[in-house]
């Protein structure tokens, strides 16, 4: 619990290049690192979207130019259709959370309300022995 920030070295990037690690530099320790799932995938989609760029043609002329805006287009309908399957299936995750916390709330009014109901019946049920004892000792 004492641990601090894991040491980050000093480095130097060569003219011309640039080191996957350093894209990836929004990642921290606690925030993104160590590395889960959700992590992973981003950075698989950033590697993606990274060949993508580099396969792109240039944009020299107008059929270049043209093909580039077309693969680029293609590409972001993936990327929102992706992103809306994602949506949908955290809110379904949600909803089936709402429904848990609904039902568990209902059976807990449920038991609470059949208590009640057990000790108004029990009180009943010892007035009426009572006025029966009453009753018949006079």
């Amino acid at each position: 619990e004492a641990q601090t920030d894991p040491y980050t070295p000093d480095y130097v990037v060569l003219d011309g290049t640039t080191p996957e690690v350093l894209t990836i530099a929004t990642l921290a320790y606690n925030e993104g690192l160590p590395a889960t799932t959700a992590e992973v995938n981003v950075i698989e989609k950033m590697r993606q979207k990274r060949k993508l760029d580099s396969m792109l043609p240039p944009t020299t002329d107008e059929f270049s130019f043209k093909l580039r805006e077309k693969i680029i287009t293609e590409q972001e309908f993936r990327a929102w259709a992706l992103r809306e399957s994602t949506i949908r299936r955290l809110q379904e995750r949600r909803l089936e959370l709402v429904k848990q916390a609904l039902a568990a709330r209902e059976e807990q009014r449920e038991a609470r309300s059949d208590a009640k109901v057990e000790r108004v019946r029990v009180r009943k049920m010892e007035e009426r022995d009572k006025l029966l004892a009453a009753t018949q000792r006079k």
